[in-house]
């Protein structure tokens, strides 16, 4: 059997009087394309270093964002952060981000804390200036944001369902949801008498009067009005019945993270306490 040599490819070739000359092979070129592609990397690296050591860099878009492993079960801190959800907070599944605008700084403090604790990650907390123009006067406010950028996370609240709070028997569970849907959507007024509750999502505000009644608070009828300023949504809102002994229960098992909200509810249940000594009020206090 015999071998025949091999010819390496010509470079160069004869046609009529001219000597035409071919391309370098693709392994020729490509080392320096490859060559070119590295120097472009290594100057991306050298740049990310410098912007973090200088501290420009955004913590947010980092990939250290990963939450703890056992997040996904439903706890406490969970069920408030989703109740904040429903109300104030907005869930963006685009940008990865968990955020809330609120102009009460121990609310914004207190949330911060609660998705720390929960996630293992820490979240951003800044304050900014809004404008609000009408038709001859500016006002600026001073509002209050907190933002977590995790895929996780997001995940985590985008499938939960109201159901996974309804079937729950843990009581600080289902108080901590209730707190966070009051945090967001509350309000009291300023003699405080009425604690209200208002949304417009019709599901939120049954389960509201639902799991209030298993805290044995009871509420007066939902109240239904329509609003020009929520382009013409349905808004549903609901007040704790006025009694004394529902004021302490609610703050006792759901809480008022506002300082000058709870103020109100305190002074309230503090006069009638002074104004009835000789009153007991049994597994309330």
């Amino acid at each position: 059997m015999t071998f025949q040599k091999w010819n390496h490819p010509k470079t160069e070739f004869q046609r009529g009087n001219q000597l035409w000359k071919l391309r370098k092979p693709f392994s020729a070129w490509n080392k320096n394309l490859t060559k070119e592609i590295d120097k472009r990397v290594k100057r991306q690296s050298l740049s990310l270093k410098s912007t973090i050591k200088s501290g420009n860099y955004d913590k947010k878009f980092s990939n250290k964002n990963f939450i703890k492993n056992n997040a996904h079960i439903l706890t406490p801190k969970l069920s408030y952060i989703y109740g904040v959800m429903l109300g104030d907070g907005y869930l963006n599944i685009k940008d990865r981000l968990i955020n809330l605008d609120t102009k009460d700084k121990d609310f914004a403090s207190f949330f911060y804390n609660v998705l720390f604790c929960w996630s293992g990650i820490t979240p951003r907390f800044y304050k900014y200036n809004h404008t609000y123009k009408y038709k001859n006067k500016v006002e600026i406010k001073q509002y209050y944001r907190v933002d977590l950028n995790s895929v996780d996370a997001v995940n985590i609240l985008k499938n939960m369902k109201l159901v996974d709070i309804t079937s729950s028997n843990d009581e600080e569970i289902i108080g901590l949801f209730l707190r966070g849907l009051f945090d967001s959507e509350g309000c009291v007024d300023s003699t405080g008498y009425d604690i209200e509750f208002g949304i417009t999502n019709k599901k939120v505000i049954n389960v509201y009067i639902f799991l209030l009644k298993r805290l044995d608070i009871i509420t007066n009828k939902i109240m239904i009005e329509k609003e020009k300023k929520i382009d013409y949504k349905t808004s549903y809102s609901v007040n704790i019945k006025k009694n004394i002994v529902n004021y302490i229960l609610f703050l006792k098992r759901v809480g008022i993270t506002i300082e000058r909200k709870r103020k109100l509810v305190e002074e309230k249940i503090s006069l009638y306490c002074n104004g009835h000594r000789n009153k007991i009020l049994k597994g309330v206090v």
